[in-house]
């Protein structure tokens, strides 16, 4: 009671400081990242998921890729976040280049097959609309099926001063549990995730970007799989910030609410509240405030502090930050980062501690640099473990206190609007209390990527992954060093024209079977090729 109260003291403090002395200025958004022409953002690579180990991420509504690679993202949010190597790079394409229709079809080797479509009416004054669906799947000889498909009708009007927008999306994942012992039924070694989601959107639109600033959102999301475990979740979140020329105050919400057909677990709620106010001059910016997170019954309260210091005109950046977030677990949540995990889970929601300190900037107009280091504490941290009943799932067991450091540095180099090469790496040190090992988490994480345009016709890219010093619990609980994920990738575009495409990719070309989950390699060596319609 007595830290609570010493924070909530400190942290009223500071903003009614900040709220008294300074005035007005442009809205910042609550981030260390520098707005650039260049931002070579490491998370830009665009993968197909072709292995069991894909998660089952949502697509965005509106852009017509058949799904992001997902990697941590970069610095502020240190948080861990299972690495799914996915099979195969493909280019990313741009928003503002898709007109009224895209369309992807392609080929590979095991069977690989992918359809992505996606039409769009386009922005007018008054609305948007479109549709996109799209189509996954592999049909390996001796090895495993995988299937995903979906799709998702989305649109938006746009009024005077605001937009509305809605969205009505369909998942469904198969997934062959190739880890399963030989004793097990076939019928009983495969596993079907679907998620069925509604949302709705209110927010400023472009034109009305003034001293206020609001979005506000909702969704339902309803995942089932083939036994009668399934889940209802419905979120809210909404931010609101004012102000103008030099000081702008604001707040961030959360609402996620999850009822489960499970008897064995109790409807699970996580509500976050933060408000702040920001104050940026010459010299720097200061965010001040203070997170409330309702975990069910609980209270807790805690700092949101972020310092920058402009120390050559916003070209080197020094800044500081100590923040705490909550972070809802739920099946939905770790069926999209492990499809292999048991449907009979224990939920606890985890709160991540997050102190850090860093500087970034520009050399020049073509290089960009973040280095970092940072110190958290995660309150619950999820971890897999194998099940010893059945040994192809897994089951989540929880870190009470996960301790653990981070150094983490970003180099971005950009020839042209064509040509870049980034690099990012991560050495991490976990110190857990309650178990052996951080479980399956990586304690070294390296990304480096190329893309690079011959000619006019003809554009090339690779990327490299590597992921090390990972343990997985065995069922006699002995401790397994996992190897090294080392995923290599490359891939070729012919532009016959302006509309039209042809592609190859190359995953994984050293052929490695790499495991991300304990018992489950991924595929060697896979090609996909295939041509790209835009209209």
């Amino acid at each position: 009671m007595r830290i609570i109260y010493k924070h909530l003291v400190i942290c009223s403090w500071i903003t009614l400081v900040v709220t008294g002395v300074f005035a007005q200025s442009d809205l910042p958004t609550d981030t260390v990242f520098i707005q650039t022409k260049f931002r070579p953002e490491l998370a830009t690579s665009h993968r197909i998921e072709v292995n069991p180990d894909s998660p089952m991420d949502k697509d965005g509504a509106q852009r017509p890729l058949f799904n992001d690679y997902s990697v941590p993202e970069r610095l502020i949010t240190m948080d861990y976040e299972p690495i799914s190597p996915k099979p195969l790079a493909i280019r990313a394409t741009k928003r503002e280049q898709l007109r009224h229709a895209w369309l992807k079809l392609g080929l590979g080797n095991r069977w690989t097959t992918i359809g992505d479509l996606s039409l769009a009416t386009g922005r007018s004054n008054d609305y948007n609309m479109g549709l996109h669906v799209h189509h996954l799947s592999a049909h390996p000889k001796n090895d495993f099926d995988f299937l995903r498909t979906g799709g998702k009708v989305f649109g938006s009007y746009f009024g005077e001063t605001s937009e509305i927008g809605a969205h009505v999306g369909f998942q469904r994942g198969n997934y062959w549990l190739y880890g399963t012992p030989d004793s097990v039924e076939v019928e009983n070694a495969k596993q079907a995730i679907n998620t069925l989601d509604f949302g709705l959107l209110y927010r400023n639109t472009e034109e009305n970007i003034s001293d206020l600033i609001y979005q506000a959102g909702v969704n339902y999301e309803y995942t089932w799989n083939q036994t009668i475990n399934d889940e209802h979740n419905f979120i809210v979140k909404a931010k609101v910030n004012k102000g103008k020329d030099r000081f702008q105050l604001g707040a961030d919400f959360l609402f996620d609410y999850t009822a489960y057909t499970d008897t064995s677990n109790r409807d699970n709620l996580l509500v976050q509240l933060t408000p702040k106010a920001t104050i940026q001059g010459k010299g720097g910016r200061l965010v001040a405030g203070m997170s409330v997170i309702i975990d069910s019954t609980q209270v807790y309260p805690f700092p949101h502090l972020l310092g920058e210091a402009f120390l050559n005109e916003q070209t080197l950046i020094a800044y500081a930050g100590w923040q705490m977030e909550g972070v809802k677990n739920n099946y939905t949540k770790f069926a999209r980062e492990n499809p292999f995990v048991s449907v009979f889970l224990n939920f606890k929601n985890s709160r991540k501690e997050k102190r850090f300190v860093g500087v970034k900037g520009f050399a020049g107009d073509r290089i960009e640099f973040q280095l970092q280091a940072a110190q958290n504490f995660t309150h619950y941290q999820p971890l897999y473990i194998n099940d010893t009943i059945k040994q192809e799932r897994f089951v989540v067991v929880y870190e009470e206190k996960l301790k653990h450091y981070d150094i983490q540095a970003e180099l971005g180099y950009s020839l042209n609007k064509f040509d870049r090469l980034w690099i990012g790496t991560n050495y991490l040190i976990y110190k857990p209390e309650t178990h052996e090992y951080a479980w399956h988490l990586p304690r070294f994480k390296f990304n480096a990527g190329l893309d690079y345009r011959i000619n006019e016709k003809v554009a090339a890219g690779g990327e490299l992954f590597v992921y090390a010093g990972r343990k997985a619990r065995a069922i006699d609980r002995t401790a397994i060093d996992l190897k090294t994920i080392f995923d290599l990738n490359f891939n070729l575009n012919y532009f016959i024209s302006e509309n039209a495409s042809l592609f190859l990719d190359l995953n994984n070309v050293t052929s490695a079977k790499q495991q991300r989950f304990y018992s489950y390699p991924t595929y060697g060596i896979t090609a996909l090729g295939g041509f790209k319609l835009i209209f």
